[in-house]
């Protein structure tokens, strides 16, 4: 018997080189996933805390931008994880699921 998913919404895995950056004050972490709901990030940024609340601005590769709004659900591993209030659309998690199988498709490895 298979398990649903727990997930409502697909998550993107970046490879190192598609990472978009969430910028949180003067840092700007690389994004590891995203989804529609959250997204986990590398690093860390002192002051932050669970349950912190989080406005910021969420920047990908090609040069576009979105406002993202949540909370840190998760801190620790060099690792910040958040579940967002406010996240990319539905067409933009399109859009980066094909640039990132895309590139996955035609790299040589």
């Amino acid at each position: 018997m298979q398990q649903a998913d727990a997930r409502r919404h697909f998550r993107v895995h970046y490879p190192s080189a598609l990472r978009p950056q969430l910028h949180l004050g003067l840092a700007a972490l690389d994004v590891l996933d995203l989804s529609e709901s959250g997204l986990r990030c590398a690093g860390s940024v002192e002051g932050l805390h669970v349950g912190a609340a989080v406005a910021s601005l969420l920047r990908f590769r090609h040069g576009r931008g979105t406002r993202v709004e949540g909370d840190i659900v998760r801190l620790g591993a060099g690792e910040v994880a958040l579940q967002l209030r406010l996240g990319p659309s539905f067409q933009l998690m399109l859009g980066e699921q094909r640039a990132v199988m895309s590139t996955r498709r035609y790299s040589v490895r």
